[in-house]
Order: structure tokens, then sequence, then C-alpha cells
């Protein structure tokens, strides 16, 4: 629910009420002991308000402030094992000690923000702005942070336009990691720090590029900490960097003809204070390359429009199995477990897809009737998801490949009124 409001010339008020909630359920293997599954049940309710009030001091200055508020209630009731954090591959779940939890969390955050707007001259402006937030909640949640954030751009002339921007960021940890007895309430926020340049040129009225060099040093982010007490299970000890480049060629679309080609080069790197590891996150693909076209079809289909979208990234880093050990257990009982080699030091093959759409628009009286084919990986290229060391690791010499969808044909209509 939104309400805006002008009061006069220079002043003008925005609210905004939201109310949500999410559910999640999740079942995964069995206790042996019970014969019930492992799971995790979760609803999170949240409410939220923001009301903001801008004035206009100029053609060349505003002025915006403001709050939002949230409160935040997520019953749980789960038993599992306390989960691993991201990058984690040595997390052990059958030997790890399960837990029975069943609370509700409650959550109210708090932000204050304001940001001007500023044109200095013809050609140079700036952003500014300060916002601090605060969260409260069960068990001794506490968090605050100040964040100020500071943008401009200088335009050369019609054409070239740079661009700067600098800010400070804080983001939760996720709720799992803050119920207590289960994670620990007493953590703080992540933190990262963007430091972006960029240029954007337009060389024709229909053709623009886009180039952007980032760099984001992050602190405080959570693991988990094996073995340790109860409400002590992760703490913010890493600290992480992803830094690169980004370019985007776009053409804009006119009539039924667009496209744009983006390219992306960057590293994304984490290091575990309490290990003293330092690895690539699983999220770092240094090359990623998108393209996209499309335009009408030529002769007789010319009402039909085709496209075609073209991916290809680098594989995503992993953690290799290079052997095996047997375990015996305190029961008498024996199991397998991998030996693993340094985390993250090996790479999926290079991921490729090759799609292909034809679709065509009908407009009927005062409604639009959409017709399309999309035939997705249409050169069958066989992309590696992950690999499959086997239940026993009987594999790791050999792992079995798992791969994403193969080719796939969708048709759909849908209609416009």
């Amino acid at each position: 629910l939104t309400w805006q409001q002008q009061w006069g010339s220079r002043w003008s008020s925005h609210l905004a009420l939201s109310q949500g909630e999410q559910r999640d359920s999740i079942s995964v293997g069995t206790d042996a002991d019970t014969g019930l599954p492992y799971f995790a049940d979760s609803i999170v309710r949240t409410t939220r308000f923001q009301p903001e009030l801008s004035w206009l001091r100029g053609n060349d200055s505003d002025i915006t402030g403001g709050m939002e508020l949230t409160y935040i209630e997520a019953p749980v009731d789960l038993y599992i094992p306390v989960p691993p954090t991201e990058d984690e591959p040595y997390y052990d779940f059958t030997g790890t000690e399960k837990h029975r939890e069943i609370s509700t969390l409650y959550a109210n955050t708090q932000s204050l923000f304001i940001k001007q707007r500023q044109a200095w001259t013809a050609r140079f402006s700036s952003t500014a702005g300060l916002r601090y937030s605060q969260i409260a909640g069960t068990a001794g949640i506490s968090m605050s942070g100040l964040a100020p954030r500071i943008s401009s751009e200088y335009r050369i002339n019609e054409q070239i336009l740079f661009t700067a921007s600098w800010g400070r960021y804080y983001q939760m940890p996720s709720g799992e990691k803050l119920i207590d007895g289960f994670g620990t309430p007493g953590l703080e926020f992540t933190e990262a720090e963007h430091r972006i340049l960029g240029i954007q040129y337009q060389p024709a009225l229909q053709w623009s590029m886009q180039m952007e060099a980032y760099h984001k040093p992050m602190k405080h982010l959570v693991v988990r900490v094996p073995g340790a007490e109860p409400g002590q299970n992760y703490a913010n000890r890493s600290t992480g960097e992803a830094y690169g480049f980004d370019l985007l060629i776009k053409r804009q679309q006119q009539g039924r003809r667009m496209g744009w080609l983006s390219y992306s080069w960057g590293k994304s790197i984490r290091t575990n204070k309490l290990t003293g590891e330092e690895y690539p996150s699983s999220g770092d693909q240094p090359h990623t390359l998108t393209l996209v076209w499309k335009q009408p079809m030529p002769g007789f289909a010319h009402k039909w429009d085709w496209g075609i979208k073209l991916q290809a990234a680098s594989g995503k880093p992993y953690t290799p199995v290079t052997g095996r050990t047997q375990e015996i257990l305190s029961d008498g009982t024996k199991r397998w477990r991998p030996i693993h080699g340094e985390l993250n030091s090996a790479r999926l093959p290079d991921y490729f897809s090759l799609d292909l759409r034809i679709d065509r628009k009908i407009p009927i009286d005062n409604w639009t009737l959409n017709l399309y084919l999309e035939l997705q990986n249409i050169t069958r290229h066989e992309n590696v998801i992950r690999y499959d060391f086997g239940n026993s690791y009987q594999n790791f010499n050999r792992p079995k490949k798992v791969t994403g969808l193969p080719f796939m044909p969708f048709f759909g209509i849908t209609a416009t009124f």
C-alpha cells in the first residue's frame, strides 16, 4: 500500500506499508534411531512501514529524508544439525550433533536516512546520503551501523558521462544463524564497501556503451565454528574481497529490433580468520559473457520475430575429493569419509548455452495475443553443475557428472488485456 502527496510546489511525501509471509519446509534424510526425517519448518512474517518527505530546494537541488520500520516474527520448528556456511565442504551431516528447536524469533529494525542531490554545474552533479540502521530482537539480538554513501556524475559532452560512487552497506545474517541455542544471537551485521568508477558513451541515438570497474571489500562475514558450545555456533570471523569490471553494449529497442552484449571479468576471494584459509568464493567466475539479439523475420514470416540468447561463463570452483578413509563409529559400525583437496581449488567445466526464440504478437480489438516457441540449449551442450563422488566416495578418482537441463523446447500462449 502506497500513498503519495504533493504539498505545494516544493514539498512532497511518500508513505509505504507492506506485509508479507514466507513459508519454508525442508525434509532431508532419516534419523536411524527414530525413523523420522530431519526437517526444518519456518514461517517469516514481515511488516514494513516507510514514510519519506522530500524538499525541492530549487531546480538544481533536492533533499529527501525518512525512516524505515520493520517488525519480523518467525516461528521455527526444526530437527537438524547446525547448517554449514558458504564454502564449507568439510561439513559432516551424519557426524554433527542434531538439535531439536521449537521457538519464535522476533526482531524490530529501525532505519533513519537522508540524502541530497545537488547539480553543481550543468555538467557536474552529486548525491550524498547517510543511513543509520539498528536491529533489536529476542535472545540479545542487537546490531547497529552507520552507512554513508556518495555518488557523482560528470558529463564531458552529449555522448560521454563519467560516474563514480562509494558507499558502505550492511546486511543482517540469515535468520537460522540468530536462533538462541541453535545459532548465535550476538552476531553483528556483515559489512561491504562499494567503490565504483564508470563511463557511459552514446555514439548514436540507438547505441550506448557502459563500463564500470569495481572493488568491494567485505568484513564480518559469518562462518560456522566447529565444535562450539550451544549459542556460539557462528562467528563474524571471515572477510572477503571482490573486484573486476563490467562492460555493456546496448542497442535500444526501435520497432521490433533490439539487443545487448555484456561481458564481466572479476575475482571473488574469502578469508576464514578461524582457519587462516584464503580461497575463491563459490560464486567466483572470472569470465561471464551474455549476448541477446531480437529482430523481425524476413520474407513471408515478417510478422514473426526471432531472437537468440548466448551465455558463456567460467566454471564455478569446487573442492575436489582426492581419496577416502574408513572410520569406525562408537557403536562399532563403519563408514567412509572423504579426503578433500584444497578448498575450492578445482573448477567445473566452462558453461555454454545457446537459446532460440520465435514469437509473434497479434492485436485483437483491445487485447493482444502472444505466441512463442523457445528452444533452450539448441547445441545440446553438456553443462556440468556438480560431481557425484558416490555415497561411499568410491568414485573419488572418477566422479560422475551431474548436468543441467539438456535441449528443451517450450511453446506458450499468453494474452494481454
